[in-house]
């Protein structure tokens, strides 16, 4: 089953995340003033580690169709330049059935081994969800291999195909792209609006995804994947104005993941070797770093969460840089669907994390 060709870490995950169902981390107010390590806070602490750890998982799992088996037929017919954007990862919308509010320009070209693409989001999700989101998400692939653009000019690459490319780069942003080989600085947000006048999503950003060291054996591929986030905004409004949270997410190192697709697996599984994202809360003033070594990820035996794996968290102070707090996150699990098992310490004491994305 060929993979769509934003890769594993897309910009889809950590951008449209703000379009699909809120988790329960983002509805807290993760930015109030906290004092880690008192018994008072504890909450805060657990909602902000839940928060970074579920930034990255959304995103880890966020361009595969929730509907693999009969996804392709379905994308090689009909209404092609709307309803594939579900394997774009418009599944995170949460509004798969309405993605005809959606527009998508694709120029795809073999010869240049460049994929230009736009995706306008219109209005998106506004029946029956009661919100919907404006602003779009723009595309820019060079030194694919070839050749990629198999389904045609106006369409989606090979994801295989494409990362045979010497020094294929892929970059992503809610801004149009500059030429110049950099994500640039994008101010145009993809803003989702709830169905209360004022409360708002804003998210503003772009991200670059590098691969290399292609490899087939025996019915299996696999690549390297390098995720650089230069920095995204995720702000979110109250009814008036003010502020739920500010978040900016960025990548101090970045992610050094190997996908690999078996075809005898429906989905290719993603291993966070290693790599650091930071999440600044901005109200409140800390931020939550988040290191990972060999986190692996895998929908064939859990949709959300990382099934092995060590998350280092420290949380430190962004006036006086004086460290907050830290600890650990160790995911495990033991039976197939089993997703969010963990054990989590913060200052030295046990913690559960409020885990939502499977709810």
């Amino acid at each position: 089953m060929r993979t769509l060709f934003l890769g594993s870490m897309c910009l889809m995950g950590l951008y449209l995340s703000s379009c699909g169902s809120l988790n329960t981390s983002e509805t807290a107010s993760l930015d109030t003033a906290a004092s880690f390590g008192s018994e008072a806070e504890i909450d805060s602490e657990k909602q902000a580690m839940a928060s970074s750890v579920e930034v990255v998982s959304e995103a880890a799992v966020a361009d595969e169709d929730q509907d693999e088996a009969g996804s392709e037929k379905r994308l090689m017919k009909g209404n092609r330049g709307q309803g594939k954007w579900r394997r774009f990862g418009l599944g995170s919308l949460g509004c798969p059935k309405h993605d005809e509010h959606m527009t998508a320009q694709i120029a795809c070209d073999d010869a240049s081994h460049e994929l230009k693409a736009t995706i306008d989001f219109g209005a998106g999700c506004r029946v029956g969800n009661h919100f919907n989101v404006t602003g779009g998400l723009h595309f820019l692939w060079t030194k694919m291999g070839s050749p990629a653009c198999v389904f045609g000019e106006t369409e989606r690459p090979d994801f295989w195909t494409a990362v045979q490319g010497d020094g294929s780069l892929l970059f992503v942003s809610t801004d149009e792209l500059p030429n110049d080989g950099t994500c640039g600085s994008p101010k145009t947000a993809i803003t989702r609006h709830f169905g209360v006048a004022g409360v708002r999503l804003e998210v503003i950003g772009c991200q670059e995804l590098a691969y290399s060291d292609y490899t087939a054996d025996e019915g299996a591929q696999s690549v390297t994947e390098i995720l650089t986030i230069p920095s995204i905004s995720r702000i979110r409004y109250k009814p008036h104005g003010d502020k739920l949270f500010d978040h900016t997410v960025t990548s101090p190192k970045p992610l050094k993941i190997l996908v690999v697709k078996d075809e005898a697996k429906v989905f290719p599984t993603r291993l966070i070797q290693e790599g650091q994202i930071d999440v600044s809360h901005n109200v409140a003033d800390y931020t939550v770093h988040t290191v990972y070594h060999d986190v692996q990820f895998d929908r064939n035996l859990c949709l959300c969460y990382p099934i092995s794996g060590t998350i280092e968290v420290t949380a430190t102070d962004n006036i006086s840089g004086a460290t907050r707090g830290s600890g650990e996150i160790t995911f495990t699990q033991t039976v197939t669907g089993e997703c969010g098992s963990h054990e989590a310490t913060f200052s030295g004491e046990a913690i559960q994390l409020p885990l939502s994305l499977c709810r």
